[in-house]
């Protein structure tokens, strides 16, 4: 089976041009100044054959989406 999850914030945002470097871990922290939990967060969900999306609007909202195949015992 399919297990998703979906992490809605409607806060500040990510600015457009920083958008498509998230995953990416010189890239993200030189650009936003941040740890690095997003790229952790990616690879285990790739780890789990899952996939992760970020999508954002600066002012407006920031949606984390994963999706993660789970083993029914």
């Amino acid at each position: 089976g399919l297990l998703g999850i979906r992490i809605y914030d409607n806060g500040k945002g990510i600015k457009s041009e920083n958008l498509g470097n998230e995953f990416s871990l010189f890239k993200y922290e030189k650009t936003l100044n941040t740890g690095s939990e997003l790229i952790l967060a990616s690879n285990l969900v790739e780890e789990l054959n899952g996939s992760i999306n970020l999508e954002s609007e600066e002012f407006k909202f920031t949606e984390l989406s994963l999706k993660i195949n789970v083993i029914k015992n």
